[in-house]
């Protein structure tokens, strides 16, 4: 991701900058997820990387394997949560879960 002259990411509305504790992550922005353009974003980002993988180019975006697993359709697993948040992992424990009221949840 390239820095902007002001110090800040620029960011493209089909991404957003998830995780917290220092983990930072890159991920689609599902907010868009019924927008009429995102359609024509994801089209788009697909020839960007499939010129990238034709060309043997290199992508300077460490996606996190999350990405990857819900592109190619594969299962998640929790494991792939805590690259976004370490706490996140332990709040959806069953034991963690049970102990919380209705209102919690």
């Amino acid at each position: 991701m390239t820095l902007h002259p002001s110090g800040q990411f620029q960011l493209n509305p089909l991404f957003v900058q998830c995780g917290k504790s220092g983990a930072s992550a890159i991920m689609p922005n599902s907010s868009l997820l019924h927008s009429s353009q995102t359609p024509m974003m994801l089209e788009f980002f697909g020839k960007l990387l499939a010129s990238f993988f034709i060309t043997s180019d290199l992508l300077a975006v460490a996606f996190p394997p999350l990405f990857w697993k819900l592109l190619l359709n594969e299962s998640t697993s929790l494991r792939d949560m805590a690259v976004f948040d370490v706490s996140l992992v332990d709040d959806v424990k069953p034991s963690e879960l049970m102990a919380r009221s209705a209102e919690e949840l």
